[in-house]
């Protein structure tokens, strides 16, 4: 009968279960519901799939595969009794269980071990009594129970049937959920799943610019431009002020201008969202306005306006002159200037 187990915090920044793929870690929590409360379990990848994968599209031979990824990570051992294979959760000696009920044999009862790689830990192996774990576990969070108790943070082992664990570490595969059919770890010759997930054939909204941005800034600065979830926010409001088809070549075009400001700024992501509109009329026009050509247009307008009233000052004065001045010089009919 499957009980409840909990998870302590420890067991997302264990060096050992951040080691696992993704599925594996998942696998490796719903065994211990199904383990005795002496960590046992039968040592059948197809029990462990009806279990903790009934409704996935998983096959028995992809469950033996999270299996093989905790027995390489010392989370798992397997031993024999009565002729039957078992396996057996590291470091469940430390769990504390009030009242204890065993449906597997104990693991230290088993007749004397006989050493194993995992390679050779199939089920069908006659003589296979352990696994041996290549990485020794630590020990792990203390027992847990049968009765729902109080957690009391800081004093160890209280909790409601815990465990925890810790190890080494790798680089894990960067999945961001489960997809069991494609992800989990295939063993040898097992078929792949023929057609993606709807979410891996669909292209993100802002993929396009991001490609012709970091395309123009690696060729510029030689390094690839930071991503993150900041980034990827102001590249979406970026598509919401220009139209979609002529925001790549503008995000290219910003990249690649001489422009004092935006050089100092590292051509950043941000100053390309706040100039938008001024970098989509420079890229359709062909003219950019530097600092420079700013100030000097600017000097010009104030110089302009300073002035805007000496000028219309002196051309009013100027009309009027005109005009006295043609009215007293018209001269006679028969062109003498009169006396």
């Amino acid at each position: 009968m499957a009980r409840i187990r909990t998870t302590k915090p420890e067991f997302y920044t264990s060096e050992q279960v951040m080691n696992l793929s993704i599925p594996a870690r998942f696998a490796f929590q719903g065994l211990w519901t199904f383990c005795d409360d002496g960590g046992n379990h039968p040592a059948s990848a197809k029990t462990l799939k009806a279990e903790v994968f009934p409704s996935d599209d998983l096959t028995s031979t992809q469950a033996q595969a999270l299996v093989d990824e905790m027995l390489e990570q010392g989370l798992l051992v397997i031993y024999e009794a009565g002729g039957k294979q078992y396996w057996h959760v590291t470091g469940w000696h430390h769990q504390r269980i009030d009242k204890p009920s065993y449906k597997h044999p104990k693991f230290g009862e088993a007749s004397p071990p006989t050493v194993a790689s995992v390679a050779e830990a199939a089920p069908i192996a006659p003589k296979l009594v352990v696994a041996a774990a290549p990485n020794p576990p630590k020990p792990l969070a203390d027992d847990s129970s049968n009765a729902l108790r109080t957690f009391h943070p800081g004093v160890e082992g209280i909790g409601v049937e815990g465990i925890g664990v810790e190890g080494s570490r790798v680089e894990g595969t960067g999945d961001d959920g489960f997809r069991l059919s494609a992800d989990a770890p295939p063993a040898a010759g097992a078929a792949k799943p023929s057609k993606p997930k709807a979410a891996e054939q669909e292209k993100p909204k802002t993929a396009d610019v991001w490609e012709a941005y970091s395309s123009a800034y690696a060729t510029r600065y030689g390094v690839e431009p930071l991503r993150n979830a900041k980034v990827n926010a102001l590249l979406s409001q970026f598509l919401d002020k220009l139209p979609v088809d002529e925001a790549p070549a503008v995000a290219a075009f910003y990249v690649r201008s001489n422009n004092q400001f935006y050089v100092t700024k590292g051509h950043s992501v941000a100053v390309l969202l706040a100039d938008a509109e001024k970098l989509r009329t420079e890229w359709v026009t062909g003219r950019q306005t530097t600092a420079t050509q700013a100030r000097l247009a600017d000097q010009t307008q104030t110089n302009a306006n300073a002035f805007a009233g000496l000028i219309s000052e002196a051309q009013a004065k100027k009309s009027r002159h005109h005009g006295f001045a043609d009215r007293n010089y018209e001269g006679t009919p028969d062109g003498s200037i009169p006396e």
